[in-house]
């Protein structure tokens, strides 16, 4: 199953996590201080540069698992990456994907299956987008549509997902 990870946010996390548990401790927003200013520098040398936005998203995301405010601040993020990418392709798909994770996150369902679409019609073969798209449908109490519209749809991708096939069992 080709399945993403959910943000690339998960490198800033796991190097959080390793200092909170080396100091015995729980994680905190201060932990992810360090990702989030060379992000911050880098998107002020490199503007222009998508793929600066994309990660200092991405350390905003993985923020946001201990501070929910910081999901504001991805979605701006991820928009000023999808603003540098003027051509469908996976790196728009990638960007896509995450911001729609984060639209999840805040529990903007309608957004995020918007979002998670527009994914899909890059790449019909993303899992991550039909994921998404499946689990916001279902936020909003629609579990048939979710298996119809993209739970299904995913299966002809990958039959053996398990991702997939949870979310559509769950459904």
């Amino acid at each position: 199953c080709s399945v993403k990870p959910m943000g690339i946010g998960s490198f800033a996390v796991r190097q959080a996590r390793a200092k909170a548990e080396s100091e015995n401790r729980d994680l905190t927003e201060k932990d992810f201080d360090r990702a989030t200013s060379y992000g911050d520098r880098a998107t002020i040398v490199f503007t222009d540069f998508a793929y600066a936005h994309f990660a200092l998203g991405a350390c905003h995301e993985a923020a946001g698992w201990v501070n929910p405010d910081r999901y504001d601040a991805a979605l701006k993020c991820y928009e000023d990456a999808l603003a540098r990418i003027p051509i469908p392709g996976p790196e728009k798909v990638r960007v896509l994907t995450a911001k729609a994770y984060v639209q999840i996150e805040k529990e903007q369902f309608d957004g995020a299956i918007e979002t998670a679409q527009k994914a899909i019609d890059i790449d019909r073969n993303d899992l991550t987008a039909y994921g998404h798209a499946g689990f916001a449908l279902c936020a909003l109490g629609k579990p048939q549509d979710a298996i119809n519209r993209f739970y299904k749809p995913a299966l002809k991708v990958d039959p053996k997902c398990a991702r997939i096939l949870h979310d559509m069992g769950v459904a």
